[in-house]
């Protein structure tokens, strides 16, 4: 295959394109052509500070390539060592962590823009070893795809070798990072020990591997059309569990992917189908309960607590819901709160002699585990005095003759 990015990308109009350029080889060609084929795109460099001088150089040449061709160039510096030292952690990952959380921000504020990094056919081989140490599944072993969402990786299917060789032909300038040289990390041992033993002495295992990779990508490809085409996936949604234990592993890790949880979470899964109903379990912003003959999963929310809505009134409606709460001011004993229930929590319920916990009010109020939850109570200084939209207690519950009567209900954070 010719590298030329109009035999590898056809032109899409009105899309524009970040480039991720370290000022390696693999970044700078890219900037090459793309540069020639005339796309509009602009430069993302990350100066992590982690090689002293050379990663100022790196920099340097980055911005002073992107001024001979007339882009434009954006720089961020992180003080990596010292996040680090805060933070712990593998090195490599929050590296990767804080440029991709950079580069979301430009995708964001441009809806119809794509992010262009340099991956190429040799790491494509790294990370399928890397993901078969991991035990990973099938979306692991199929590695990296030339398109995902909103990332391209044009160079996928080109040997580092090959982008070298193109870079000398064309006098495109580029710097070495002499750290892939070392062996302290796992890719580098991969890349500079292991994989060339393997390929010295069998020749054919890069194509069975690319193969491989191949035949899961078409599978992974295959069965995220089925699940997407049964319309299961939502932000709540019930999930039978006879149908769950008739998908193959490779279709129930497929269905982990697309909800954004992760794979080793796969055997946590597999028990909560045989426990307990009400029994439940929290995975990568998932809430999972077990219920009679299906599984409930709900995206867990921001934790935005809604406002109260107060308002003065002059005397009490025919009728009542649940969703309002008349109070007499006079027997508020200091502010009111309104706060997340808490076990241990008790109300003295209207028409009910004495008290009663919260959590059994809650239980015979036949809400999900996810519901249960979400639950708030009004308190003021002392009391609880409603559970909002289930029970009203009998402390402060305004009567037809109260001097101040005080309607309140919760106002949605999302309005």
């Amino acid at each position: 295959m010719q590298l030329n990015w109009h035999t590898i990308f056809p032109r899409v109009e009105n899309e524009f394109y970040y480039l991720a350029c370290s000022g390696g080889v693999d970044s700078m060609v890219l900037c090459y052509l793309m540069h020639q084929a005339k796309l509009p795109f602009e430069i993302l460099h990350v100066n992590f500070h982690l090689r002293d001088k050379a990663s100022d150089r790196d920099e340097a040449l980055v911005v002073e390539y992107a001024k001979q061709l007339d882009i434009k160039v954006h720089i961020q510096h992180f003080d990596t060592l010292k996040i680090h030292q805060e933070e712990g952690g593998n090195l490599e990952n929050i590296c990767r962590d804080l440029r991709y959380s950079w580069f979301d921000t430009f995708l964001t504020e441009n809806p119809h823009s794509k992010l262009v990094v340099g991956h190429h056919l040799d790491d494509q081989i790294e990370t399928f070893y890397l993901q078969l140490a991991r035990k990973a599944g099938i979306v692991g072993l199929s590695s990296m795809n030339v398109v995902n969402g909103r990332t391209l990786r044009p160079l996928l299917d080109f040997s580092k070798q090959a982008i070298y060789a193109f870079a000398q032909n064309h006098h495109i300038p580029w710097r070495e990072d002499h750290s892939n040289a070392e062996n302290d990390f796992t890719r580098n041992k991969l890349r500079n020990v292991f994989i060339p033993f393997l390929e010295e002495n069998i020749p054919t295992l890069k194509d069975s591997i690319l193969t491989v990779i191949n035949a899961f990508q078409t599978t992974k490809t295959t069965l995220i059309n089925e699940l997407q085409s049964e319309n299961l996936l939502s932000d709540h949604f019930e999930l039978d569990t006879l149908l769950y234990q008739s998908w193959n592993v490779d279709k129930k890790h497929i269905f982990l992917h697309l909800l954004n949880i992760r794979s080793s979470t796969f055997d946590e899964l597999e028990k909560l189908i045989h426990s307990d109903i009400g029994k439940y379990i929290e995975i990568d912003d998932w809430f999972i309960s077990k219920k009679k003959d299906s599984l409930a999963f709900d995206k867990i929310e921001a934790a935005i607590l809604p406002a109260l809505r107060l308002e003065n009134v002059s005397e009490l409606p025919a009728s009542f819901s649940r969703d309002v709460v008349y109070l007499d001011a006079s027997k508020i004993n200091g502010d009111l709160q309104l706060r997340k229930w808490q076990e241990g929590d008790k109300l003295a319920a209207i028409g009910v002699n004495g008290s009663k916990l919260v959590s059994k009010i809650i239980n015979e109020a036949h809400l999900s585990a996810y519901e249960k939850r979400k639950v708030l109570v009004l308190t003021d200084a002392e009391t609880i005095l409603w559970i909002v939209g289930i029970k009203v207690g009998r402390h402060a519950v305004a009567k037809a003759d109260a001097g101040e009567i005080l309607k309140i209900s919760v106002q949605d954070p999302t309005m």
